[in-house]
């Protein structure tokens, strides 16, 4: 029968690699008898008969089912390194790696013997040697080279070959050009395709393979999950994906916060292979706006839903006694961290604008404002001015003073009347008889004024001066009665006012009466003409 391959499989147990894990040896020989060694080789049919038939473009390869690692070599045609790999990793897995060294003694042993021998895994990379199925450097510990090997002689040899059925050093390494065609010596996983559920790394062990599972995933094939506690969050909007179960390993979980509120720690959560959680579980927390304050003058009313001027809080605003509030009533605090509206204040109330009385000063103090509640205004009058009303006012929570407007009046003297035989000429400047008023005197003819000619109001309330009067001139009347007769008395009566006429009359009647104390005197002059020493002395 013609093969392209042929395969040889045996179970080994208890065997461990060159690199000190097992593996399991599984070797078929020939084509159509099965070689079986201490183990356990699967056969289907009658004994001696192996499984399937398979065709290849390289020829036929006869090979037998087991569940462990399987050997295949090319059983027509050599190949070069490069071709003898994509010879085997077509049909196969790769080119063999060698894992023991009861392994290198039973493929020495069944091996048929060919004079260019077979190429195996290795391969110099980098000017390193290194098994190429795995990309791991060969070690020291695993190294199986002949005696003088590897020499790489004629700087080209990179390439590694396995001496079979060798007189001498059999079973040993040799490098080799990789130019060179050799028999192509391949293997067969047990591992394949995916036992390990693609969440592990098989691992071929004596007769059978097991499962390195990658991190998140247990089980003899990888299949069970690691599970984390499940997440409950209160007042956390969350949402979670579970690629491999609910809350299970690589479940994420992404959490965000209600309008108003913000989150206080991680916004997504992975569950980790250690079967925790790669964070706490976040909070929310409200929105804080600045603090508020109460306005001066004025009072601060809060309610806080979520915390002290936090998203949802409101404040209501309230002035004192005497104080409007400019602004609005209240703010509440949005979703933004900012007030709604604009800050409130206290303004004290406006009282109408004073100004001093006529005459007067005014002196005012201010607490909160000009003319505003609390102001007070005190009141005075200039030198001559009596303050009539209140002497101070203050500005009330209503708007209005207290009290009625004051004012100055000047103060009074009492009235002046004109002398008796005079007359009385007043200027007055701030009312009859006022300070400030003046009085001029004057008098009749043959009247002399006694006392001063003026007299003006003082802000004491009284005259300067002394009153005055009007005195009959004693010259003028005897002037007049020297040369007075009857007719000339007459005559004077028209020359002389009234009040001198009626003076005079009363004089001559007078002197009717005295006529007896009157003697003639014939040496003082003209007929009629009389003296009285005491008359004369009154006049």
């Amino acid at each position: 029968m013609s093969c392209g391959a042929a395969s040889i499989s045996l179970e080994l147990e208890n065997t461990c690699d060159l690199h000190g894990s097992c593996l399991a040896l599984a070797v078929s020989r020939g084509t159509a008898v099965g070689l079986q060694s201490a183990g356990r080789t699967r056969t289907l049919g009658s004994p001696g008969t192996y499984l399937g038939i398979a065709a290849i473009t390289w020829g036929m390869v006869l090979w037998v089912e087991v569940g462990a690692w399987t050997y295949h070599y090319s059983d027509q045609g050599d190949y070069t390194w490069e071709q003898a790999r994509n010879f085997c990793q077509t049909f196969f897995t790769d080119l063999v790696a060698i894992q023991n060294q009861q392994e290198i003694e039973y493929l020495n042993k069944s091996l048929p013997y060919h004079g260019r021998y077979y190429w195996i895994g290795i391969r110099k990379l980098g000017g390193i040697w290194t098994w190429v199925g795995t990309g791991k450097v060969l070690s020291k510990e695993a190294e199986n080279w002949a005696v003088g090997e590897p020499n790489n002689r004629r700087s080209n040899q990179d390439c590694v070959e396995i001496y079979i059925q060798r007189p001498e050093q059999s079973g040993k390494w040799n490098d080799e050009p990789c130019n060179r065609k050799k028999k192509a010596l391949c293997y067969q996983a047990s591992c394949q395709p995916f036992p390990c559920s693609q969440h592990g790394e098989c691992v071929e062990t004596i007769g059978s393979y097991h499962c390195e599972c990658y991190p998140g995933f247990h089980g003899p094939e990888c299949t069970d999950v690691v599970q984390c506690a499940k997440l409950e969050p209160k007042g956390v909007p969350m949402n979670c994906s579970h690629p491999y179960g609910d809350f299970s390993y690589n479940s994420t979980c992404e959490f965000g916060c209600h309008e108003g509120f913000e989150r206080r720690g991680a916004g997504v959560l992975r569950c980790l292979p250690s079967q925790e959680w790669s964070a706490n579980i976040p909070t929310c927390t409200a929105i804080t706006c600045p603090v508020l304050r109460a306005p001066d003058q004025g009072e601060l009313n809060c309610s806080h839903l979520h915390g002290n001027f936090t998203f949802g809080s409101t404040c209501a605003f309230s002035c004192q006694n005497g104080f409007v509030l400019m602004g609005p009533e209240s703010r509440e605090c949005t979703a933004t961290g900012i007030w709604t509206g604009n800050a409130s204040s206290c303004e004290a109330i406006a009282c109408p604008v004073l100004s001093a009385p006529e005459k007067g000063e005014m002196n005012c103090s201010h607490l909160h404002g000009n003319f505003t509640f609390g102001s007070t205004c005190a009141f005075s009058c200039q030198k001559g001015f009596v303050l009539m009303g209140p002497e101070s006012s203050e500005c009330t929570a209503t708007g209005t003073w207290t009290g009625d407007a004051p004012r100055c009046e000047a103060i009074k003297c009492s009235a002046l009347t004109a002398p008796n035989m005079g007359q009385a000429a007043c200027f007055h400047l701030h009312g009859n008889f006022t300070f400030g008023s003046t009085c001029a005197f004057s008098c009749q003819k043959g009247f002399v004024l006694m006392g001063p000619e003026s007299r003006e109001c003082t802000a004491l309330g009284t005259w300067t001066g002394d009153p005055t009067h009007c005195k009959e001139d004693s010259a003028f009347l005897k002037q007049v009665l020297a040369y007075s007769s009857g007719t000339a008395l007459a005559v004077a009566g028209l020359v002389l006012s009234g009040g001198l006429i009626a003076l005079l009359a009363k004089r001559l009647s007078d002197r009717e009466e005295k006529k007896k104390l009157l003697k003639p005197t014939s040496d003082l002059g003209a007929p009629g003409t009389f003296t009285n020493a005491a008359y004369d002395a009154n006049l």
